[in-house]
């Protein structure tokens, strides 16, 4: 969903292109940072 997103704004303006790579780059620290707290935080298994 987000990579259509980026396709569709990277053909208009810069600042479209500048907030899609913005929301994605934030949904990727997200995964890493869930990922970090699952592999580090070992008592709620």
């Amino acid at each position: 969903m987000t990579q259509l997103c980026c396709q569709l704004k990277a053909t208009s303006t810069a600042t479209y292109n500048h907030d899609c790579l913005h929301e994605l780059s934030l949904k990727v620290n997200s995964a890493l940072y869930n990922k970090f707290i699952a592999l580090t935080d070992h008592t709620s298994e």
